[in-house]
């Protein structure tokens, strides 16, 4: 079960989406080293995502559940990723 879009799409077309996704809250100052060091960070919490859905989707497979809270989830991540002090 594919619940990823963005698993199919290229590096090209992710970095895409995470320059148009920094230009619409505003951030476009910086250098590009800066830029890729931000791109790399969105890489692993996508990644990250990732894994935590498809952990939600084997256990639900397993076990049943109630469907799966992706507020809850991305509030969970944002906790964690401010905690560790990584930025949006």
């Amino acid at each position: 079960m594919a619940t990823d879009f963005r698993a199919e799409l290229s590096e090209a077309e992710l970095l895409h989406l995470y320059l148009e996704r920094r230009f619409e809250k505003g951030q476009r100052g910086g250098t590009l080293d800066d830029v890729m060091a931000g791109f790399a960070e969105y890489r692993r919490q996508l990644k990250r995502i990732r894994e935590l859905v498809r952990e939600a989707e084997e256990s639900f497979a397993r076990f049943g559940s109630q469907p799966l809270d992706l507020d809850a989830m991305w509030a969970e991540l944002d906790l964690q990723f401010d905690a560790e002090g990584i930025p949006e």
